[in-house]
């Protein structure tokens, strides 16, 4: 939500110059493209005093479905300078709405405030192609999020961001096709906090919960095409026909700490986090989103549990997916990857699951990377039609696993593949393809694991035996498994019949 009323006051006040363009030619060129997003931008009153346009109460109303997002700057004034160039000065106090509401439930609300100081900048081009440099000092906004009613449950949620040190470049072109928008900005660093107290029936329900959050070091750049509205061409979609977005951002470190209390529970949670990365795409037929990080740490404290706290520490991770939505005749492509590296548990954990030190606590690897192609029934950014829809959205044709891997105490299982999938019954079923697995290690880490405390000695006996049926030791020493799939739904595992 913030993210969304950030940007769009930063897209009005970002124009303190702008060369061969005049104030009214400034304002109708950010009218335009506002409704280029399907949204309006308005003035409650307009006036010329001299080479001064003096805008009262500019506001905005972005409608995404649910969410209904208002804003309101007081007061604006375009000054046409001698030398040909347009200054831009505001009202620094912002106040904004937002609500959303759900299916047969009632409407939510949220209020914010902001006050932006240190505000710099200069714009220079023309009317359908100019550049914004803008740099801001500090950026202070407030929220209170109020949801349910006071009769049943209600949650109520304030928090209170600092932003400083803001540098941006937004570069706007527009044709008859179209609006290209290139934005590049820093950001020294952000700290935001946030208290939410729960009540049910009017009285207090016991249940506090406060968070932090601190980042430094934003760096982003972001790209995207929105096509000129065509009526005849509306498809229902919140995505355009034609619309492409790409998205890079940066954060040198974050760190988010979060205090919650209860009759039940008490709990502190911490997380902290090294050079972390987004980047989200749209190219008119996929949505692609990844994240990454370095050093990431995640630390829990909760008296009941014993000593505390409790540390798990990631060198690196990822995340990444990329999905369709749009409906074609032809199969296509989604991915899925997933991959912690290097995962180790502070001594306190260790101390509960192996207090003889048994094992050799050596870091642990997961990864996990599969790509899946598929026909697309549905197109799930149209609401109305994921409302009406019945059935699966999707065939299912072949899923290719391109990496498994767990790695932990110097055993490891890797495993790749690709199986293909009949959809002539109602759920997918296999008809073909193969997956191998490799196994390293296994039997020696199964009789370390036979001798912890938590660990009954019969399930080690059952993975054993489980282990003799499903694999066979080859050349080297590891143990292999190889699953071949029937076109009638038949599984043979190392050449044996299963179903």
């Amino acid at each position: 939500m913030k993210k969304l009323y950030l940007t769009t006051a930063l897209t009005l006040i970002a124009s303190p110059t702008l060369a061969d363009i005049t104030p009214e030619e400034l304002w109708q060129s950010w009218q335009d493209t506002y409704s280029h997003f399907g949204t309006g931008l308005s003035a409650g009153s307009q006036s010329r005093e001299g080479a001064v346009l003096v805008l009262q109460d500019v506001s905005t109303t972005i409608n995404l479905g649910i969410f209904e997002i208002e804003q309101v700057i007081s007061e604006m004034q375009l000054e046409a300078l001698g030398d040909g160039t347009v200054s831009v000065t505001f009202d620094s106090n912002l106040t904004g709405t937002l609500t959303f509401t759900l299916e047969d439930a009632p409407s939510q609300s949220a209020t914010m405030t902001g006050h932006i100081e240190g505000t710099s900048g200069i714009v220079t081009g023309s009317a359908n192609d100019f550049v914004y440099e803008l740099a801001i000092g500090q950026i202070q906004m407030g929220t209170t999020i109020t949801m349910g009613t006071e009769d049943s449950f209600q949650s109520t949620t304030t928090s209170n961001a600092i932003t400083t040190g803001f540098n941006g470049r937004i570069h706007y072109s527009t044709s008859n096709v179209g609006m290209n928008l290139s934005y590049s900005f820093t950001l020294d660093g952000v700290n935001n906090t946030q208290d939410s107290v729960n009540t049910v029936g009017g009285e207090a329900g016991g249940f506090k919960q406060s968070q932090r959050t601190l980042a430094e070091g934003y760096s982003g750049e972001i790209t995207l095409f929105m096509p000129t509205p065509n009526p005849e061409a509306a498809s229902g979609s919140l995505i355009p026909e034609g619309f492409t977005m790409d998205v890079q951002l940066g954060i040198e470190h974050m760190n988010i700490s979060q205090k919650t209390a209860s009759p039940y529970f008490n709990m502190d949670m911490e997380m902290d986090q090294q050079d972390m990365g987004i980047s989200l795409t749209v190219d008119g037929q996929n949505i692609g989103l990844a994240t990454s990080g370095q050093e990431t740490s995640v630390t829990v404290a909760m008296p009941q549990l014993g000593p505390q706290p409790y540390r798990t520490d990631f060198e690196n991770t990822a995340f990444a997916f990329s999905v369709p939505y749009r409906v074609s005749d032809a199969p296509q492509m989604s991915s899925l990857a997933l991959r912690l590296g290097r995962v180790t548990v502070s001594d306190n954990i260790w101390a509960l699951a192996d207090p003889e030190n048994t094992l050799s606590r050596a870091p642990a690897d997961f990864a996990i990377a599969a790509d899946f192609s598929s026909t697309l029934l549905l197109d799930w950014t149209n609401i109305e039609a994921v409302k009406a829809w019945e059935g699966a959205p999707a065939l299912l044709h072949k899923i290719t696993l391109e990496t498994f891997l767990v790695a932990f105490e110097n055993a490891k299982l890797e495993g790749a593949g690709a199986v293909d999938f009949s959809n002539e019954t109602e759920v997918p079923m296999p008809s073909g393809g193969a997956l191998s697995f490799s196994l390293t290690g296994i039997p020696a880490l199964l009789e370390k694991l036979g001798g912890l405390p938590l660990v009954d000695p019969s399930i080690i006996a059952q993975a054993n035996g489980v282990l003799g049926i499903f694999t066979k030791e080859n050349d080297s020493g590891a143990r292999v498994s190889d699953i071949e799939f029937g076109p009638e739904g038949q599984v043979f595992v190392n050449g044996l019949q299963l179903q």
